[in-house]
């Protein structure tokens, strides 16, 4: 089993216009997201995290 990633950022009404997804949403990717990933990194100072429940609630407990 390979961990995901999650990918955060704050963007503008208008990137999410362009990918078709709404504020404060999360989701799977599907092919015509494929583009957002670089959009991110490359022009919304984006982090990548470790991704799935399982990672982030472990992750959280470590508190």
């Amino acid at each position: 089993m390979t961990p995901s990633l999650d990918i955060q950022a704050f963007g503008t009404l208008e990137l999410l216009d362009k990918y078709g997804l709404k504020a404060n949403d999360a989701i799977l990717a599907a092919e015509f997201h494929k583009g957002l990933f670089d959009d991110l990194i490359d022009n919304w100072s984006a982090e990548t995290t470790a991704g799935g429940g399982a990672q982030n609630t472990a992750r959280g407990s470590q508190v």
